[in-house]
């Protein structure tokens, strides 16, 4: 919401550029968050049957697999940038370069982005690691998305796509928080186990 606060300071043709962005980055999360929810269902299956050491192993696969998956993401932003001006008629316009910029962020925000969230979404959230999560999510926007941008877009002024950068510096900061918790297997949480003992006092 404050993104398009500072956005709406720029004029119409640069609000109207970064509503089709937005677009565009919805479209660039569909598969990661497809993939992100596969995750959670063959870890869930595995945690069921209590093989952990299958459980980790599936936990570093899909951790592996998440660079590529940001990579293909990235590819994909970067064939649309021609297409997407053609397609909304904005080629040689301030709406079109402020789309083809900004999609070159959003192209390198991919990859940072698609292993964060196969990391949230499918590996932690299967493990019941709710607080952690909270607190990785909400101290990134809190701490660093929504000062730099506000600090970049209405003090500084500057160009609109170093203001949507912001977006990159959040997963830049949750990406050490996030391969440090699973590298030490405290996001595993029994909920099992704890609803069972909620159940039966």
């Amino acid at each position: 919401m404050h993104d398009f606060m500072v956005y709406g300071t720029r004029g119409t043709e640069v609000y109207a550029g970064m509503s089709i962005l937005n677009t565009m980055e919805m479209f660039a999360k569909l598969a990661i968050m497809g993939f992100a929810g596969a995750c959670t269902i063959m870890l869930g299956i595995e945690m069921g049957s209590a093989d952990m050491p299958k459980v980790y192993r599936y936990a570093d696969r899909f951790n592996r697999i998440s660079i590529i998956a940001g990579l293909v993401s990235c590819s994909i932003i970067v064939a649309l940038m021609l297409p997407v001006q053609h397609i909304y008629g904005i080629k040689g316009t301030l709406e079109g370069e402020c789309v083809r910029n900004c999609m070159c962020v959003l192209a390198i925000y991919c990859i940072p982005n698609a292993v964060n969230c196969i990391k949230v979404e499918g590996i932690f959230r299967s493990g019941g690691d709710v607080r952690y999560l909270t607190l990785m999510d909400a101290g990134s926007i809190w701490m660093i998305g929504m000062p730099l941008t506000l600090i970049l877009g209405l003090i500084f002024k500057v160009d609109i796509w170093y203001v949507y950068a912001a977006h990159i510096a959040i997963e830049l900061f949750k990406l050490p928080l996030g391969q440090r918790r699973l590298r030490s297997r405290k996001w595993y949480h029994n909920v099992t186990e704890a609803v069972s003992s909620v159940e039966n006092n």
